[in-house]
């Protein structure tokens, strides 16, 4: 017992459980490896502080969980992964700021989306939207002023509802359809006035009926209904069924006839259109000489012929003007 050694203490009370001293034994065994235990742990702690890894604290808490350093053991792990984190979240911010990229800026949000610098991240990520978002615009719009056409103003106004230019689109386009509108109505009036006919000027007016050359149409439409109602009209289907009587009892062919019948009734019309247009441009005399409606089987096509042939011997007649000059 003068030992007094671990060994030396359980060596004992495994031959004297009951003994006269094994309560002693016992007390002694106890504060003998209640010391060891401390040692150890202070050895453990001694280690770990060396160390100062947060894997050093986590193994000594591991061993004693309980022990003496216990809870300086957990805040110094605390720290430590806190320091970790911020040196993290520094390195991912220097290399996000280095590059500058939407890109970067999300992978460090991503990870740290309430680190010490989320907020400036945020803040240049919605810069370089917009600075993206801003570069699209001014290329689209580039794109559109390009091609000039209502259809790329269109485009652009779907992609940039509320884009840098939207107002100047809209105008435009506006600007556009205002030409487009002028270039329809004049094409449509050089038509009626090419065709010169009453018809002709009823579907200008259709189109456009408060188109730049409105008035002039109704006025243009008002003066051939005045001529067409002094020009007299006359039975043209008793005129052409007799041509194709005719024509029908020297071919025999009944269709060829009635084509001829078609084409007559077509020509027959579009002399009188020509009279009408040109009522005003036959004197008189010559209306007078050539229009015949009570002649037998009276033609348009032959008065209009009558016509032309009387007004362009008249012009023949005429003297030429004297040449300004000439001795």
């Amino acid at each position: 017992m003068a030992a007094g050694s671990v060994a030396a203490l359980r060596t004992y009370l495994e031959k004297f459980a009951a003994g006269p001293h094994a309560a002693e034994a016992r007390a002694r065994l106890a504060t003998l490896e209640a010391q060891a235990r401390k040692d150890a742990e202070e050895k453990a702690w001694a280690d770990a502080s060396r160390s100062g890894t947060a894997a050093a604290f986590n193994a000594y808490l591991r061993a004693f969980a309980n022990g003496a350093h216990a809870a300086e053991a957990r805040a110094r792990i605390a720290a430590l992964e806190a320091q970790a984190r911020k040196d993290a979240d520094e390195k991912a911010w220097k290399e996000a700021a280095q590059a500058g990229t939407a890109e970067q800026y999300n992978a460090y949000l991503r990870n740290f989306g309430t680190g010490a610098h989320a907020a400036e991240a945020r803040q240049r990520l919605a810069a370089l939207e917009e600075q993206t978002r801003k570069q699209a615009d001014d290329k689209a719009w580039a794109e559109a002023v390009r091609l000039g056409t209502p259809a790329s103003f269109n485009d652009y106004l779907q992609s940039f509802s509320s884009g840098a230019h939207v107002a100047e689109a809209r105008q435009r386009l506006a600007d556009l359809e205002v030409q487009a509108r002028k270039q329809a109505d004049e094409k449509a009036w050089a038509d009626a006035l090419r065709a010169g006919s009453t018809n002709a000027f009823k579907a200008y007016l259709q189109n456009f009926a408060t188109g730049s050359h409105a008035a002039d149409a109704r006025a243009r439409i008002a003066k051939l209904d005045q001529q067409a109602r002094q020009v007299p009209k006359v039975d043209i289907e008793n005129t052409c069924h007799a041509g194709e009587s005719v024509l029908s009892g020297l071919s025999g062919a009944a269709g060829t006839a009635r084509t001829s019948y078609d084409a007559c009734m077509d020509t027959e019309r579009g002399a009188r259109e020509q009279i009408i247009k040109e009522w005003d441009t036959f004197s008189a005399t010559d209306r007078s000489r050539c229009v015949q409606a009570k002649s037998y089987l009276p033609s348009y096509v032959e008065w209009f012929t009558c016509l032309e042939m009387e007004r362009d011997v008249r012009k023949l007649k005429q003297p030429p003007s004297a040449t300004v000059g000439r001795p």
